[in-house]
């Protein structure tokens, strides 16, 4: 059989691209999967707010207990603020205990703040964590804590990878679900205040509201003096006029009591979730293991280059290998450059620090 040009161009595409491979790296401080998610960026429909003269001025509205606030594009009414984070989440799924003493040997080196049973009995829960409404005190460093932990993740996860194929190896498990990175939160909403024991007129405090925002509107609750002052009625209101109204208020030359809450603990309004996708680590473990063609515990260069080598010699004589079957990665039957490429690519998330997918 005749190898043809087109072929031979196809594996000199292919060798080099392993020639540049070395060099596959990111300029990104963490790398995820597929949904590549970033700490440092907002979610989907939001845009930063903590960094904004709004923030600042108005910091003493939003639960302290709270991180990483974001405000809404598409509605400039809503904000998101997060209190919860889980780093280098892996639930295992267990089999017998004997996952306790390879967990063991790891310990240490991971450092993980939570390694627990779940109520099923049958499910390991590892992961770091920050919970900013347990009660723990992080002082000042609340920042710092998260950004160690969301640091660590790229290190933490071939460390994980590597205790769960010790475990699977073992018989110990049979499945283990792990994701990077999750964030928690609670939706804030600049939609209305309340007013307690104005002594002056009901017309006094609807005038003072409704010279700032004319949409602004007054109710009277059954305590005398006591009123709700809701602001954004209208569907193009903005947390702007919520505030200016809100000034205009405690300007007022009145002995009495504001009361502001906007935390929504609704849990069925909706907050984006800060999260990245999950995987099951023997999935990728088992993929690893397919493409380490030459059986050197490493999928690396030289498993594409066997590969690509029996592909040019099986397209050049017609005569196939008894190490076929090792070599076709991908399990359709035959060795063609897409098996190369599994490799390659398995190869350059390792060398990049990528989870595979």
């Amino acid at each position: 059989m005749k190898f043809s040009n087109r072929g031979l161009a196809a594996v000199v595409a292919c060798i080099m691209t392993v020639g540049v491979l070395p060099v596959v790296e990111s300029d990104a401080s963490m790398y995820y999967p597929s949904s590549m998610f970033d700490i440092n960026t907002p979610p989907a429909g939001y845009e930063e707010f903590e960094n904004t003269e709004m923030y600042r001025k108005y910091s003493e509205y939003f639960t302290p207990t709270h991180l990483m606030y974001y405000r809404s594009t598409k509605n400039p009414c809503y904000f998101a603020g997060y209190y919860y984070f889980d780093f280098s989440r892996v639930d295992i799924m267990i089999t017998n205990d004997g996952w306790k003493e390879i967990y063991n040997k790891y310990n240490e080196v991971l450092n993980m703040d939570s390694a627990e049973v779940l109520s099923d009995d049958k499910t390991v829960r590892i992961m770091d964590y920050i919970n900013l409404r347990d009660g723990t005190d992080y002082g000042d460093d609340s920042d710092a804590a998260i950004m160690e932990r969301y640091n660590a993740i790229r290190e933490k996860y071939s460390i994980l990878k590597e205790m769960c194929k010790e475990m699977y190896e073992a018989g110990c498990i049979e499945a283990a679900e792990y994701r990077p990175f999750c964030g928690i939160g609670t939706r804030y909403d600049t939609f209305d205040f309340w007013v307690k024991g104005f002594a002056g007129s009901a017309d006094e405090l609807e005038k003072t509201v409704t010279d700032v925002y004319e949409y602004a509107t007054i109710r009277a609750a059954t305590v005398e003096g006591n009123y709700q002052i809701k602001v954004c009625t209208q569907s193009d209101s903005t947390a702007e006029d919520f505030f200016a109204v809100l000034d205009a208020v405690n300007a007022m030359d009145s002995d009495f009591e504001v009361g502001v809450e906007l935390e929504n603990f609704d849990e069925s309004v909706y907050v984006p979730s800060l999260s990245s996708e999950s995987v099951n680590l023997l999935t990728i473990i088992q993929k690893e293991a397919a493409c380490d063609v030459d059986g050197s515990g490493t999928v690396d260069i030289s498993d594409a280059v066997l590969i690509l080598q029996h592909y040019a010699e099986s397209a050049a004589s017609g005569a196939a290998t008894a190490s076929e079957t090792d070599m076709d990665v991908d399990s359709d039957g035959s060795i063609t450059i897409d098996d190369a490429t599994e490799v390659l690519g398995i190869y350059a998330q390792n060398a990049a620090g990528v989870m595979g997918s």
